[in-house]
């Protein structure tokens, strides 16, 4: 069980969580702050900390989708690949 309080993009929270141990946690909350630098860092003229926040979770966002297609096309290729293995396996068991 992980009950830790923290900054995340500039915001004090309480994540208690029982699913996830404490390192875990951090870990996402580190990349997560990480993340939320780059944003500011890119967007200087802004200074509304809530649009801030709305950027970062679009970047998260759009990255994710990205890790999302790319395990589809993975799977995809996958996929294809075991059948043709198959078809090869079949064809040496059969008797010509």
């Amino acid at each position: 069980m992980v009950n830790i309080n923290r900054k995340v993009a500039g915001v004090q929270v309480n994540i208690l969580d029982n699913e996830i141990t404490e390192f875990d946690a951090n870990c996402a909350i580190d990349l997560a702050n990480k993340i939320y630098e780059q944003v500011r860092k890119e967007h200087s003229n802004i200074m509304d900390t809530s649009t801030l926040r709305a950027l970062t979770i679009f970047k998260v966002v759009l990255e994710l989708q990205t890790i999302k297609g790319n395990q589809e096309v993975i799977l995809d290729t996958n996929t294809k690949r075991m059948r043709e293995l198959i078809k090869l396996v079949e064809s040496i068991d059969s008797p010509i």
